[in-house]
This record gives C-alpha cells, structure tokens and sequence, in this order.
C-alpha cells in the first residue's frame, strides 16, 4: 500500500505541475522533502525557488492559496535546475553549477559559481559534496559525459575533486553510501560513496528504456526505496541490501 502510495504521488507530479523530465519535490510523510535532481522549482519553509532560462524567482507561499512572488534574480542563461538543502540553493546551468545562501528566505544571496565547459547538469548535495553530471544534447551539444565530484565544505570556493567517464548521464540522487546515476537509454548505474569524493561503481543496470530522474528515499516509513523514471514508467527498487531488486513498476504510454 505504501508503494503504490507513493507511485500515486509522482504520477500526479508527473501529469501536473512537473516539467517534461523532472520529479520535483513532495513531502516525504516523513517531516523531510524529497526532491529529484531535474527540479524546475523546490521548497524551503514559506518559500517556493522557481527558475526559468535565466533566472531565479522566489515565492512568499505562507498563504498558499495566494503565494506573492518577492523579486527576480538575474542568475545567467541556461539555468536548469534548482535543489535546496539546509541553507543553500544549489543550481544547474549549462556553464555551472550557483550556490546561494537562504538563511533570509526571501532575499537569496549568491555564494560561488562552479564553472565547468558547456553541458547540462543537475546536480545532488550530501554533506560536504555536491555530485555534478555533465552530459551532451542537443542543447549542450559541445558539452562532455561524465560525473564530477565538487568539495563544497567552504561554499564560496566550491573545487573539483574528482571525474568519473560516463555515456549520457541525466538525473542523479544520493543516500548515504549509495549514489544512483541515469545514464538516458544507457540505462541506471549504482555507485558507492564510502569514499563520497570517488565514486566506486557497483551495478549497471541496462534494462531501464529512457531512464531519466532517480529519488533514493530513507526515512522511517520507507526505507531504501529507489524510485526511477523512464521512458515506459516508473519503477520501484528497493536499495537495503547494498544491491538493486526491482520491487515495482507503474507502465504508462
């Protein structure tokens, strides 16, 4: 019942409000937001952070029934994805990756940029890293394919630590000592963060058709659930053992 609860959720995410490629951010049940990494807009205490092209704009959503936009942020063009975690902002563009400080909700304040060449790039935050992949399209057509690690524990001076090779990675999500990456019709690799600035891979599943966006949920209600969205559905693995075991799928045309 849980599960099919929580498919429930992301399909009307998916059918709703969500771009194209992105599951964005639902409460947990748990007290805790949980968020993909393709996310348009995400949600901090009575803030609603929304980003277009070039810009982020913050919602006053203390009524929700009314929410109040405060201002407009010139941030740069190709702005693609926006996480919160804590604090801070954390947004994907075509040249980098911006970090804003949020401790004054309605006035976001820009920390640093990590630069990178030109790709698309979401991005994953757990403790003092932040997980960047970097991928070609046919909007970043001269970008690269591969993941990088960046050592955020001095957030005005975000550096590389590492890059791992990949085919076509899209969306991304990390839990403790897990980090999943899609790789697009490449299918959905599973790396180990013992070591959170080298990823270690441990599986490579390719039966996946499109994979896009991942959420690792851990929490008290539902722990170690994989939830994974593709070109033909949406499917459920459940990470507890150290290895996937697919649980569930939703099909949908």
């Amino acid at each position: 019942m849980k599960h099919t609860f929580y498919f429930f959720l992301i399909s009307v995410c998916l059918f709703t409000s969500c771009s194209d490629d992105s599951i964005n951010s639902f409460d947990s049940g748990g007290g805790g937001v949980l968020q993909g990494s393709l996310n348009r807009f995400s949600v901090s205490g009575d803030y609603l952070y929304v980003i277009n092209n070039t810009q982020l704009i913050p919602y006053n959503i203390s009524s929700p029934s009314s929410p109040t936009q405060e201002t407009a942020i010139e941030v740069g063009v190709g702005i693609e994805t926006v996480i919160t975690k804590g604090n801070n902002l954390f947004i994907g563009a075509n040249d980098g990756m911006y970090i804003f400080d949020i401790s004054n909700r309605a006035n976001p304040i820009l920390l640093s940029v990590y630069d990178h060449v030109l790709s698309c790039d979401p991005v994953a935050v757990q403790g003092n890293y932040a997980y960047v992949t970097l991928r070609t399209s046919s909007e970043c057509r001269q970008g690269s394919n591969v993941l990088d690690v960046v050592d955020i524990s001095d957030l005005r001076n975000p550096r590389l630590v590492s890059s791992t090779p990949m085919e076509n990675p899209h969306g991304l999500g990390v839990e403790g000592e897990e980090l999943f990456v899609t790789e697009g019709i490449y299918g959905l690799k599973h790396f180990s963060v013992v070591d959170p600035s080298f990823p270690q891979i441990k599986k490579h599943l390719q039966n996946i058709p499109h994979n896009v966006d991942v959420i690792p949920v851990d929490n008290v209600n539902y722990n170690d659930i994989l939830i994974v969205t593709g070109a033909e559905g949406i499917y459920q693995y459940d990470y507890s053992s150290g290895s996937l075991n697919q649980i569930s799928q939703l099909s949908f045309q």
